[in-house]
C-alpha cells in the first residue's frame, strides 16, 4: 500500500523537496513561535530569568539534539527501506527505534536530576543558579517525553506524512502559548512553571502522533511491537547514523556552553540575555534551511536505498539552490528590520536597556545566515546516505575550532562584539568546507553509478 506521503517521497525530487518543506517549514515556525513567546513571558520575570532560561538553553539543546540523532537515524533507515520497497524492513526499524528512544532517555534522566546543581554551577550559573534550577529539573524529568515526542515525528516525516506532523506540532504549539501565562504567573511557578508548559505540550505531541498510528489512520508503517522480534543489526543501523546526528547537535551544544562562558567573561548576565534572546530570532530565520533539511533526509535516503543517485542528486542541487537564496532574503529581512524584533524581549523596564546590543548581535550575526543554511543541507544529505560520521567532522571543525577561538581572540581585544564576529566568521568558513565536501561525494556516486553502467 503507497500512501500519498510515499509517493510524494519516491515522486519527483524537485517537487518532494517542495511539497516536504513546506509542512515542515509551517511545524517549525509553530514551534520557533511559541519557544519567541516563552521568552516574551519569561523576560517579564527580567533579565535573571531570561538569563537562567539561556542557561539551561544548551542542556536542553543536547536532550533535543540526542532525540533529534535518533530521529534522524530512524528516519534515513525508514526512508531507505521504503526506497528498496522492503516494508517489513521499515517496520522493524520504526519499532527498534521506539524501543531504542526508551532505553536511552531512561539512561540520561537519573543522572541529569541526580546532578543539575552540579552542571549549572559548572556552566556559570552564579547569581542566577536558583532559576536556574527550577527551570532546568522540570526539563530533565521530561526526557523521555521529549525523546518520544522528537522520533514519532520523525516517523511520520520518514513516511513522508509531512501534513500530519505539521499538524501536530502546531496543535502542540498553540497549548503551549496557552499554558504559559498559566503556569507562569496565574500558578505563580515562574520561571519552572515555563518549563511544565513545554513538557505538557511535548506529552501531548506524542500522545497525538501515536494516535495517528492507531489502525486504521492511512499510516503505511506499523509501530505496534506485536510479534516484535529485536535484530542488533537493525538497531546498529540506525545508531550508525543517529549517534553521529546526535554527536552534532551535542558538539553545537558544547560549544554555545563554552560560548556562554566566553560572553559571561566579556558581557556578564546581560551579555547572556543578549545572546540568548538574540539566538531566537535567528533560529526563527533559520526555519527555511532546517525545513529543506529535514525534508532531504527521507528523499535523499530512498532515493539512496533505490539506487537512483541522479535523484539524490538532484534534490540536493535543488536544496542548495532554495536554501541560499530564502536565506539570504531573510538575513536582510532581518539585519534591517532588527530594532522592531528586539523588542520582543526588551518591553520591560528591566531589559530595555538591552536593545542596542541585541540589535548589534542580530545585524552581525545575519550575514552567516544563508551559509549555515547549505552547510546544514550538505549535512542533511550525508546523513541520509548513512555518512553521519563527516556531518560531525564539519560541526566539529566548524563549531569547536573556527567558531570558538576567533570568538574567543576577538572577544579578549574587543569585548563582545568581537565573539560576535568570531562566531559569524567562523560558521561562514566551516559551512563552505561541508558544502564542498557534500558536492565531491556526490559527484562520486554519480562516477561510480557510471562505472557500474558501463560495465553492464
Amino acid at each position: 500500500m503507497k500512501t500519498d506521503g510515499i509517493e510524494i517521497l519516491l515522486g519527483d525530487p524537485k517537487q518532494a523537496v517542495r511539497r516536504m518543506t513546506l509542512p515542515l517549514v509551517v511545524a517549525l515556525l509553530a514551534q520557533t513561535v511559541y519557544n519567541l513567546i516563552d521568552a516574551v513571558w519569561v523576560a517579564g520575570l527580567g533579565p535573571d530569568a531570561l538569563a537562567a532560561v539561556g542557561l539551561v538553553f544548551p542542556i536542553f539543546f543536547i536532550l533535543i539534539g540526542l532525540a533529534n540523532g535518533l530521529g534522524i537515524g530512524a528516519s534515513a533507515v525508514v526512508a531507505r527501506r521504503i526506497g528498496s520497497g522492503d516494508r517489513d524492513g521499515a517496520n522493524s526499524a520504526a519499532r527498534h527505534s521506539l524501543l531504542i528512544a526508551v532505553v536511552a532517555s531512561l539512561v540520561l534522566t537519573i543522572p541529569l536530576l541526580a546532578f543539575a546543581d552540579v552542571i549549572f554551577s559548572f556552566v556559570g550559573g552564579g547569581e542566577v543558579e536558583v532559576m536556574t534550577l527550577e527551570y532546568g529539573r522540570v526539563i530533565f524529568l521530561g526526557t523521555i517525553i521529549i525523546f518520544l515526542a522528537t522520533l514519532t515525528n520523525s516517523l511520520l516525516r520518514a513516511e513522508g506524512a509531512v501534513k500530519r506532523a505539521m499538524a501536530i506540532m502546531i496543535f502542540a504549539s498553540l497549548l503551549n502559548i496557552i499554558l504559559d501565562p498559566i503556569f507562569i504567573y496565574t500558578l505563580g511557578l515562574g520561571v519552572a512553571g515555563a518549563a511544565w508548559a513545554s513538557l505538557l505540550a511535548f506529552t501531548v505531541a506524542t500522545v497525538v502522533t501515536l494516535y495517528w498510528y492507531m489502525p486504521g489512520k492511512g499510516r503505511y508503517l506499523n509501530i505496534g511491537m506485536k510479534g516484535f522480534r529485536y535484530c542488533s543489526a537493525t538497531t546498529r543501523d540506525i545508531l550508525r547514523i543517529g549517534i553521529p546526528a546526535a554527536g552534532e547537535m551535542i558538539v553545537l551544544s558544547i560549544s554555545a556552553f563554552i560560548l556562554n562562558m566566553v560572553v559571561i567573561q566579556f558581557g556578564g548576565v546581560d551579555g547572556v540575555a543578549i545572546f540568548s534572546s538574540g539566538w531566537r530570532l535567528l533560529q526563527m530565520a533559520m526555519l527555511p534551511y532546517l525545513g529543506i533539511a529535514g525534508a532531504l533526509v527521507p528523499i535523499c535516503a530512498a532515493a539512496y536505498g533505490a539506487k537512483r543517485y541522479d535523484k539524490l542528486s538532484e534534490a540536493f542541487s535543488y536544496a542548495n539552490r532554495l536554501t541560499f537564496i530564502s536565506m539570504a532574503i531573510l538575513a536582510a529581512l532581518l539585519g534591517i528590520f532588527a530594532y522592531e524584533l528586539v523588542i520582543l524581549f526588551t518591553y520591560a523596564e528591566e531589559t530595555a536597556h538591552l536593545a542596542d546590543g541585541m540589535v548589534l548581535f542580530l545585524r552581525i550575526s545575519v550575514l552567516f545566515l544563508p551559509f549555515i543554511g547549505v552547510g546544514g543541507v550538505a549535512a542533511a544529505m550525508f546523513q541520509s546516505i548513512g555518512m553521519a560520521n563527516r556531518a560531525l567532522i564539519g560541526t566539529i571543525l566548524r563549531n569547536m575550532i573556527l567558531t570558538l577561538i576567533p570568538a574567543y581572540i576577538l572577544g579578549a581585544r574587543v569585548g563582545l562584539v568581537g565573539v560576535w564576529w568570531g562566531q559569524t566568521l567562523g560558521e561562514i568558513a566551516g559551512s563552505v568546507l561541508v558544502l564542498a565536501w557534500g558536492w565531491l561525494t556526490v559527484r562520486a556516486m554519480l562516477a561510480e553509478a557510471d562505472k557500474v553502467r558501463t560495465r553492464d
